[in-house]
Parts: structure tokens; C-alpha cells; sequence
């Protein structure tokens, strides 16, 4: 048997090889995608300094700037903190719950159903994070855009753009809250269930010692008499 077999669970060395292939892919198209937006927009920046002549009003390269680039910077995201990618990530973050969970020597008592349990917990963790910087990713952009047409179209009166970043702002903060702090709340909980669970457990065992401890006076003693028979005694004597 095996060293990973005896603890608990096996190494599919097939998934880990198809995880690592699809990192490797992901991470390519993104370096792609980076320098495709750069070249294309290294061309088009030139192209509106030609063309512009110092003129005023709004500059158009800003919006293929910032709608593409949140399209990228959604595009990162997705790659580097998606679990089925970043399968390093999830299974460090899977052993950091639960040593926090069992104690740092939790491989030696945990079964494949404890670990199976907290990585579901952790993944789903994982995923909520990632639609969070994915909203963030949407949210920063599209607001620079729009304090980007309120300042060039002349900046008079009333800022209308904090109503939409404050607002969104809002739901954002929100957002941040159920996602990273119901994590910690997840785990205070389940800190607590193996602590109750542990402290049954002890109890239940010193019931038995108990129990057979008391057995153990009940039962009557013998020895072996000059006669040759055996007689009863007394445990006091």
C-alpha cells in the first residue's frame, strides 16, 4: 500500500496531468489576449493623435480602451482564479482549511468523506471570490468611463456619474461582505461541530472505561487454596 493510499485518498495522476495542460493553455491564450489589446491600441492611440489636432470633446480611444479592457481584465481573472485552472490554489487553500479545521497533523486522521467535505466547501469559496473580482472588473472600467464623458463633455454642474459609482459602490461592498466573510463564518461553524463532535467522542470513550472498570470490581475473585480448590475472596482482603 501506498503512502497516499494510507492516508486516505488517491492521487489521480491522469486529472492532475489534464489540470496542469489546461493551466498551461489558459495561461497562454491570456498572454495572447494581452498582446493583441496592446498592439491594437498602440495603433489606435496613434492613430487619434494624428487625427485629433488638439481638438477638444471626448476622446473615442477611451472607449475601446476601457470596454475591451475590462473584457481582459475579466479574461485574467477567470484564468487565475478559476478552481478547475488554478488547481494549486484550490488544493493549498483546501490543506490550510482544514489544519485549521484538524490540526496541522489532519492527514492522519481525517477520512476521504472530511477532505471530499471541505474541498466542495472551499471550491464553492473559490468561485464565489471569482464573481466577485469579476463584478469589480466590470465596475472599475465602466465608471472611469463614465466620469471620462462627464469631465471631457465640460465638467458643468452636477457630477450625474457618483450617482451610478456610489450606488453600484454600494452593491459592491455587498457583494465583498457575503463572499469573503461568509467564508469565515463557515468555518467558525464547522471549528465548532469538530469540537463538539471530539468532546462526544471523548466522553463517550471515558463512559466505556468507566463501564468496564465497574465490570471489572463486580467480578468475583479467586485462588487457588491449600485444598487444591479454588475459594472465593474478598477484594478487600
Amino acid at each position: 500500500m501506498t503512502e497516499t493510499q494510507q492516508q486516505g485518498w488517491d492521487i489521480d495522476e491522469a486529472l492532475i496531468r489534464k489540470r496542469v495542460k489546461a493551466a498551461m493553455n489558459a495561461r497562454s491564450e491570456v498572454w495572447t489576449h494581452i498582446a493583441v489589446f496592446a498592439v491594437i491600441h498602440t495603433v489606435l492611440f496613434v492613430i487619434w493623435k494624428a487625427t485629433s489636432a488638439g481638438g477638444g470633446g471626448i476622446p473615442w480611444i477611451l472607449f475601446p480602451l476601457l470596454g475591451w479592457g475590462g473584457g481582459l481584465l475579466g479574461h485574467i481573472i477567470d484564468t487565475y482564479l478559476s478552481p478547475k485552472v488554478r488547481y494549486r490554489l484550490l488544493e493549498d487553500r483546501v490543506h490550510q482549511e482544514l489544519e485549521a479545521l484538524y490540526g496541522p497533523y489532519w492527514y492522519d486522521t481525517i477520512t476521504q468523506d472530511d477532505y471530499n467535505k471541505v474541498e466542495k466547501r472551499v471550491r464553492k469559496h473559490m468561485h464565489k471570490a471569482k464573481e466577485f473580482f469579476t463584478h469589480l472588473g466590470v465596475f472599475i472600467p465602466i465608471n472611469l468611463l463614465l466620469w471620462a464623458i462627464w469631465w471631457f463633455a465640460g465638467a458643468y454642474g452636477f457630477p450625474w456619474p457618483v450617482i451610478a459609482t456610489v450606488l453600484w459602490g454600494i452593491g459592491l461592498v455587498g457583494h465583498a461582505v457575503e463572499v469573503f466573510f461568509s467564508q469565515y463564518s463557515a468555518r467558525c461553524v464547522e471549528r465548532e461541530v469538530q469540537r463538539e463532535i471530539s468532546r462526544r467522542r471523548k466522553a463517550g470513550k471515558d463512559k466505556r472505561k468507566r463501564l468496564m472498570g465497574d465490570a471489572v470490581d463486580d467480578d468475583p475473585i479467586f485462588r487457588l487454596g491449600d485444598d487444591g480448590e479454588l475459594a472465593e475472596i474478598s477484594p478487600d482482603a
